[in-house]
């Protein structure tokens, strides 16, 4: 029987919550999610309605400060126990990582080394590096764990953000379900290979920033691809790398005066 305590968010997290309550060689010990600012409000009650229906009594903490050092926790975490952190949003500390024993692993959607750190998809369409999925093992350093299974994501150059994130979502779903029932303390894992890269929060925040306050050069843009726009269907054009000719539509929305 495997041991399990789980640090969920967003759907992927109630997938593999899902899966694993269905799971008779596994034993849930506590879920823990994000607090009250990182989840959404329903968010409780969708993990505690996925436990009610497969009959799974275990413990829902929601993270607080001090959560940590708190014996409520502490109690249930001891060398055998795995863990398992899908898009969880608070970053664990050296003595909750010692506690799993190596056996702490994250789903990350990003084909590591790239991608390390938040909005993974987001930079690497920025920075035109390819897009994956991982599963390392949690290190005290973020995202620099030994890698279990990754897989890169055949990306067409059209697809946003959103549309990217969610092929990662599916894409660490499959590894996942086809990596857990073979997941033991002697499991092999490889390390990192390359310096990748690295983004924190706030430097998405200041990009979104710097658009509001100057965005003199998003509007030029803009303009151009408007001006190109014509009601006999002519539109702007974007010569890609790799040749690829693509269309431009142009669609804005007012959503304050």
């Amino acid at each position: 029987m495997k041991k399990l305590v789980l640090f969920v968010n967003g759907n992927l997290g109630l997938e593999i919550l899902d899966y694993l309550s269905q799971r008779k060689d596994t034993q849930i010990l506590a879920v823990v999610i994000n607090n009250k600012q990182k989840c959404k409000p329903e968010y409780k009650s969708q993990v505690s309605n996925i436990l009610f229906d497969a009959e799974v009594k275990t413990e829902v903490f929601q993270y607080y400060k001090g959560i940590w050092e708190s014996a409520e926790l502490n109690r249930i975490l001891s060398f055998d126990t795995f863990g398992i952190s899908a898009l969880f949003g608070h970053i664990f500390p050296k003595n909750i990582i010692d506690k799993f024993n190596g056996n702490l692993i994250n789903l990350h959607p990003s084909l590591l080394p790239i991608g390390r750190g938040a909005d993974p998809v987001f930079w690497s369409i920025v920075e035109e590096l390819p897009h994956g999925a991982s599963i390392p093992r949690i290190e005290e350093s973020i995202d620099t764990g030994e890698i279990f299974v990754q897989e890169e994501l055949v990306i067409e150059s059209w697809l946003n953000s959103g549309q990217i994130y969610e092929l990662a979502m599916k894409k660490l779903y499959d590894l996942f379900i086809d990596f857990y029932p073979h997941w033991n303390a002697s499991t092999p894992s490889t390390p990192q290979v390359g310096k990748g890269t690295y983004h924190q929060v706030c430097e998405l925040d200041q990009i979104k920033a710097k658009m509001l306050d100057k965005p003199g050069m998003l509007f030029e843009q803009l303009n151009l691809i408007q001006a190109l726009t014509y009601n006999d269907n002519r539109r702007a054009r974007l010569i890609l790398p790799n040749k690829e000719i693509w269309e431009v539509s142009l669609q804005l929305k007012r959503i304050q005066r």
